[in-house]
């Protein structure tokens, strides 16, 4: 974890302390710098849509 941790990596450690291996997510340049932040620790698949990316079942 860096000195000066941001948002991103935050989230990181909150998934990881939940088990979280695996993030998926719609791609903008909104939510970028979390999505970066994720796909260096954690494996991000991205999806198209918001509705692709729920659990089924």
């Amino acid at each position: 974890m860096p000195q000066n941790p941001t948002g991103g990596d935050i989230l990181v450690r909150v998934m990881r302390r939940h088990g979280i291996d695996t993030a998926f997510g719609v791609i903008s340049i909104h939510n970028l710098p979390l999505i970066e932040a994720v796909d260096r620790e954690l494996n991000f698949v991205a999806v198209r849509h918001e509705a692709r990316g729920r659990k089924r079942g």
